[in-house]
């Protein structure tokens, strides 16, 4: 039962019936580790690989690859290890249901099995962790880990912590608790405060906290579900979302019209719809496009936007 601000004509608050369904994170995360299909795909450790013996250049290829879980492995009691825990959602996956009931669904994985499994349907490494309604819930983790069968027929002591959260900006600000207009990953510098304005403003909302809240581009959420998540930072779970933020927004909505605006329409046309596939394919070419004709510096910038991008698809990454 969901209880809201608007008060009836008796000053009783309204309160709205929501159906949740969802299966316990545990026994989904018990479900994958244990999965002996995922026996030879599975770590339980971190690791450090290099292109060469001498230890030159990191290879950073997979989330047990990178400095995170070292990092996270200290926080931890000796002999438990982690799993690694990817969520996902997305809104415009709205699933309706009879009369005007919808829900969201929310999707799990864990970083432990290879990125190359849990990226294909049919390997159902991915599981649906259940249908959110459209109003507010609270997650609460357990804090003493817990044990669990894996894949190596071996009982490993496991904590689950919140790795990844893919999602897209509007989705982004969302779970931040943020407005739109904001940076939802900015949030992280001020996150005390924000979650002491919620916290206030859920019991005594106040002319003046809901002012403090604008400024600050909070929105109110009561109360985030990963305010008590254990050794989880969802700032810094956020992953980047390459179609919108690079192929979208840098490239698209910063780069192009900064090069049309510069040279002029007469020397680039530009497509009025675009798809991810162009956008890819327009990435290629561009600099070719603007080489020659124009000041050097707006040549470097264009290469060097560009590299970035072509970087960041990269499924392996080197230091």
């Amino acid at each position: 039962m969901l209880t809201g601000d608007v008060h009836d004509d008796d000053g009783n608050a309204e309160t709205e019936e929501l159906e949740l369904w969802f299966w316990d994170p545990v026994e989904c995360v018990c479900e994958l580790i244990g999965n002996l299909t995922f026996k030879d795909a599975m770590k339980y450790a971190p690791e450090h690989l290099y292109a060469s013996q001498e230890g030159n250049n990191q290879v950073i290829n997979e989330m047990w690859t990178a400095d995170w879980w070292w990092d996270m492995q200290l926080h931890l009691p000796e002999g438990a290890t982690i799993a690694l825990v990817i969520l996902a959602s997305d809104k415009t996956q709205l699933s309706w249901f009879q009369g005007d009931k919808s829900a969201w669904p929310v999707y799990l994985t864990i970083g432990n099995i290879s990125k190359d499994l849990h990226g294909q349907v049919s390997s159902h490494a991915t599981i649906l962790l259940g249908y959110i309604p459209v109003g507010h819930f609270n997650i609460f983790l357990e804090k003493s880990g817990t044990y669990m069968t894996c894949a190596d027929l071996t009982i490993h002591w496991i904590f689950l912590i919140l790795a990844a959260y893919v999602a897209n900006y509007p989705e982004q600000c969302l779970v931040a608790c943020c407005m739109e207009n904001h940076c939802p990953l900015c949030k992280k510098h001020d996150m005390e405060e924000s979650l002491h304005l919620l916290i206030h403003h859920e019991d005594q909302p106040t002319t003046a906290l809901k002012q403090d809240m604008k400024t600050i581009g909070l929105c109110p959420v009561y109360l985030p579900f990963w305010m008590n998540l254990l050794h989880s930072d969802i700032f810094q779970a956020f992953t980047p979302n390459l179609l919108h933020q690079l192929h979208k927004g840098i490239f698209k909505e910063h780069l192009v019209k900064w090069c049309v605006a510069i040279i002029g329409n007469e020397e680039i046309n530009t497509f009025t719809q675009w798809t991810g596939k162009e956008h890819k394919e327009m990435e290629k070419i561009f600099l070719g496009l603007i080489a020659g004709g124009v000041d050097p510096r707006l040549v470097r910038a264009v290469c060097t936007v560009t590299n970035f991008i072509f970087y960041s698809s990269l499924h392996l990454h080197m230091t």
